[in-house]
């Protein structure tokens, strides 16, 4: 589910929808999301957040758009004074005040290749730093600097293949939700403003990665076991708006205007909303 484009307002698939602040805010009440991913996957985060925690009735683009918001911590020093000594210790940690009672909180660890992720993962599962101990949802935002910077992603690692990456870390992803029984939603990679054969890398990327998702969720359901790994194809809903003089342009070639990160938000959101995984949590 991809959606269109209509100049630069992208239009929802059928059965989906936009959803205001206020009802933003009713959605993700009180609850923690987790982001770890690349710039793109911050820059989103703290979209959101800053969504759920204004105080007025309006804002302005170029405010979402700020680099105080969105590159916060970006450089360091790190905005968390938790998890110190983690090996993946978050950059952002923001804290939504819903009502006097309820907080939200919304952090990010930056995690920007497959192997970065899959050491994350593996901390966690080992009881290291339980940085996912209290979330209700969480983020994979990557893709990109494994198409576009492979040696600085694979170094060490020239012994798998970046389809035997992606297989890994998707398995390694599926047992850690089966384990914790943690809502993870996998974004798929945007694309870099370059030329067709960068284009066609991540589009295989994204194929191969959406492939091995499918088939991880049907053997779940096949076999019974938790199955609230799912995923949203961001990099197939922006594709039309990804190439050079048809881009939503960003600070950078790998990077993307508000409107690009508005639809993460919304995906991401509808498909909580229609898998329920929210509501689940606050059953639990």
């Amino acid at each position: 589910m991809t959606g269109t484009w209509i100049g630069n307002v992208w239009v929802p698939p059928t059965g989906w929808k936009y959803h205001t602040p206020n009802e933003l805010r009713q959605i993700y009440s009180g609850k923690r999301i987790l982001w770890v991913g690349d710039s793109t996957g911050r820059r989103t985060a703290m979209n959101l957040y800053a969504l759920l925690d204004w105080k007025n009735s309006s804002f302005l683009p170029q405010e979402l758009s700020s680099p105080t918001l969105i590159d916060a911590a970006k450089k360091g020093p790190h905005e968390c004074n938790k998890w110190i000594e983690a090996d993946f210790r978050p950059n952002n940690c923001r804290t939504v005040n819903f009502t006097s009672e309820e907080e939200g909180e919304h952090i990010y660890v930056k995690a920007v290749c497959h192997t970065d992720v899959e050491r994350f993962f593996q901390t966690e599962m080992e009881g290291r730093a339980n940085i996912t101990e209290n979330i209700d949802v969480i983020i994979v935002a990557i893709g990109i600097w494994d198409v576009i910077r492979p040696q600085a992603c694979r170094k060490g690692f020239q012994n798998r293949t970046l389809v035997e990456m992606v297989s890994d870390l998707v398995e390694l992803t599926n047992e850690f939700q089966i384990m914790t029984r943690k809502a993870v939603i996998w974004r798929t990679s945007g694309y870099s403003e370059q030329q067709e054969p960068i284009i066609n890398k991540t589009s295989t990327l994204n194929y191969v990665t959406m492939d091995k998702l499918d088939q991880v969720r049907v053997n779940n359901t096949l076999y019974g076991r938790p199955n609230r790994f799912n995923y949203v194809n961001w990099g197939g809903a922006v594709l039309a708006r990804s190439r050079p003089g048809e881009r939503i342009k960003g600070d950078m070639k790998p990077h993307y205007g508000l409107e690009p990160r508005h639809v993460l938000i919304e995906m991401i959101t509808n498909l909580l909303e229609k898998e329920e995984y929210l509501k689940y949590m606050s059953d639990s």
